[in-house]
């Protein structure tokens, strides 16, 4: 489903933009072209520091009034968006479609967490660290006991994705397991996804297929590398 933010009308909104991205485009031909004589350099100096700032303010002011009388729309529905006393218009639209989240994301709040440092993280879970370390931590995948959590959402989820979907015959790259959860119904943080994986590697529930060689050992250089490189672990393959 597609969230909808519509726009009132402004006049002259339209043709302000118009303007703008065309001078725009002009005083960057120009700015560049050292045949142009000293006169045409002169004017599109001019242009840059007086015209095109005046136009911008314009076009913007169009835009924040546009907005104030806009609504967001989702799967048929409509929302006003509505400025409160001294409210910034972004702030009003963040408000408007903030409402949205827990219709958007019902699973979001299984994982509301943003990891601040995941090579610390990755490098933690695959060491045999992870207890211990805070971004870890927060994502609830150990027990009090320091073990592996089976039952935590982030973890039960992943496994329960890898084993429906290798069960089908599919082949699970790392961008297919990020791309899952970082849509909706999830909206988790892809590292702490990446997280998780290196979580089930290491418990030896998954094994990693990179180039077509099989890794299970958790400490092996191109493993942590694959981990740490979010790049490198979407190409790599995933197995139960």
């Amino acid at each position: 489903a597609s969230v909808v933010l519509y726009c009132g009308q402004v006049s002259d909104l339209e043709e302000d933009l118009k303007r703008y991205l065309a001078m725009q485009e002009v005083i960057g031909n120009w700015s560049g072209d050292h045949r142009k004589s000293e006169e045409a350099r002169m004017l599109v100096q001019d242009r840059h520091n007086n015209d095109l700032p005046k136009l911008k303010k314009r076009v913007l002011d169009a835009l924040r009034e546009s907005l104030r009388s806009g609504r967001v729309i989702f799967r048929g529905a409509t929302r006003s968006i509505v400025v409160k006393g001294n409210q910034k218009i972004a702030d009003a639209v963040r408000d408007a479609l903030g409402a949205l989240w827990p219709t958007l994301y019902p699973k979001f709040d299984k994982l509301a967490v943003r990891i601040t440092n995941d090579q610390r993280a990755i490098v933690a879970v695959l060491d045999g660290s992870g207890p211990s370390n805070k971004d870890v931590h927060a994502t609830h995948i150990y027990d009090k006991a320091g073990k592996l959590d089976p039952n935590s959402p982030l973890i039960d989820a992943v496994r329960m994705y890898l084993a429906t979907e290798q069960q089908s015959g599919r082949r699970i790259l790392g961008k297919d397991v990020l791309a899952k959860f970082a849509a909706p119904p999830y909206g988790w943080d892809e590292n702490a996804v990446r997280i998780g994986v290196a979580a089930l590697l290491r418990a030896g529930a998954v094994k990693l297929l990179l180039n077509k060689k099989t890794y299970t050992n958790p400490q092996d250089s191109d493993v942590v590398e694959a981990f740490r490189n979010s790049r490198e672990f979407a190409k790599a393959e995933l197995v139960l």
